[in-house]
C-alpha cells in the first residue's frame, strides 16, 4: 500500500492485477493502471516511477500524469465502488508568507506600498525564466505573467545572488522559485515542490522522462530480451509480481501473484 498524501490512501498496481475490481478500505482509494498495448515494460516503470514523484503524494496528480502518457487509470473506492478523478483533491496551494501573519492588523491599517521598480524588474526577469522553463515541466502548467512579489539578495560585489518571487500555475494554485545567479548569470532554479534541488534551466522533470525513457530503448534495442507469449491464463507476469511486491506489497495477493 502506497501512502499518498490528502484526504485518500492509494492502492498502485500495475496492469490486469485482476479480473476483480481492488478493494479500497474507508479513506482510501485504489489505482488501477492499465498501459497502451506494446509498452515496453522498462520504460512503464519509469514512468510510474516519474509519476508516483512528481504527485508527491497526490494521487490525483498521479492519475492526471499517467494519463498523459497514454494509461487507462481505473479509480475504485470503498467497497470497490467506481470513482472519477474529479472526486480527488489537489495538492493545497503553499502559505504566502507575510510579515503581518500572527499579529493583529490596526483598526486603520494603512494599505500595503506598491512594489518597488526593482522588485517589478526582477519579477518580469524570473517570469521570462519560468515561462521558458515550464516548457520541460511534466504535469503542471505556468500561468505566463503571474510572478510578483520579487526580492533580491546581493552578492558582494552588488550583483544579484538570489532572486525570489511568487507566482501561480494550472490557474490560480500559488508556488514560488528561487533563481541561483553567479557573477549575474542564472546558475539554477529551486521550486516550492522540490526545495531541495535547484537544478538547470530546461531541465524540469518532462526532459528528464524523455531521457529515462530514451535510454531505456537504447538499451532494449542493444539488450532485447525474448518478448513473451500472450497467454489465456488471468496470472500476472512475473514483472508485474516484482512491481507490485516492490510498490504495493500488501495488494499482492489480490493480484494473484505467489508468495514471496
Amino acid at each position: 500500500m502506497a501512502r499518498m498524501r490528502g484526504i485518500l490512501t492509494a492502492l498502485i498496481g500495475l496492469p490486469a492485477v485482476s479480473a476483480c475490481a481492488p478493494i479500497a478500505g474507508p479513506g482510501q482509494v485504489a489505482v488501477h493502471v492499465i498501459p497502451p498495448p506494446g509498452k515496453n515494460p522498462i520504460l512503464a516503470k519509469n514512468e510510474d516511477a516519474f509519476c508516483t514523484n512528481a504527485a508527491n503524494g497526490y494521487v490525483r496528480i498521479y492519475v492526471i500524469c499517467m494519463e498523459s502518457k497514454g494509461y487507462r487509470v481505473e479509480l475504485f473506492g470503498a467497497g470497490g465502488i467506481p470513482m472519477s478523478v474529479a472526486q480527488l483533491p489537489w495538492p493545497p496551494s503553499p502559505p504566502a508568507a507575510s510579515p503581518l501573519q500572527n499579529q493583529q492588523l490596526p483598526i486603520r491599517a494603512a494599505p500595503p506600498a506598491p512594489p518597488s521598480e526593482e522588485s517589478l524588474k526582477y519579477a518580469r526577469l524570473l517570469d521570462h525564466l519560468v515561462a521558458q522553463d515550464s516548457r520541460s515541466w511534466a504535469v503542471n502548467r505556468y500561468d505566463q505573467g503571474s510572478m510578483k512579489d520579487a526580492t533580491v539578495e546581493q552578492s558582494a560585489n552588488g550583483k544579484p545572488s538570489r532572486i525570489k518571487a511568487y507566482y501561480t500555475y494550472n490557474n490560480g494554485q500559488r508556488g514560488w522559485v528561487e533563481a541561483e545567479m553567479v557573477n549575474g548569470r542564472l546558475s539554477c532554479l529551486t521550486y516550492w515542490d522540490f526545495p531541495n534541488n535547484c537544478r538547470k534551466l530546461g531541465q524540469g522533470m518532462g526532459k528528464q522522462l524523455e531521457a529515462a525513457a530514451e535510454e531505456a530503448a537504447r538499451n532494449e534495442r542493444l539488450h532485447p530480451t525474448p518478448r513473451s507469449v500472450p497467454s489465456q491464463s488471468q496470472e500476472p507476469s512475473w514483472f508485474t509480481c516484482h512491481y507490485v511486491y516492490g510498490g504495493a506489497p500488501l495488494i499482492a495477493g489480490m493480484a494473484g501473484c505467489p508468495p514471496w
